[in-house]
């Protein structure tokens, strides 16, 4: 009788053991998860930034050519006419 008591306790001892350690897996692995995420969102912004950065200086680049050209085509122009 006292033995089979004794079974079922470490039964349910056991069974909460593996629960307990379930769950710390589950939890690690949700954190892990997180982690990933917020990662690859940090990396997708820092993309984004880096393109947007790029294409403003190209923009400024382009602009700058295009008032050098009209200059260039002003002084050519003012040459031309005296």
């Amino acid at each position: 009788k006292n033995c089979e008591k004794e079974r079922r306790e470490e039964k349910e001892r056991r069974e909460e053991k593996e629960r307990r350690e379930e769950k710390e897996r589950r939890e690690e692995k949700e954190r892990r998860e997180e982690k990933e995420r917020r990662e690859e969102k940090e990396r997708r912004e820092e993309k984004e930034r880096r393109e947007e950065k790029e294409r403003r200086e190209e923009k400024e680049r382009r602009e700058e050519k295009e008032r050098r050209e009209e200059k260039e085509r002003r002084e050519e122009k003012e040459r031309r006419e005296e």
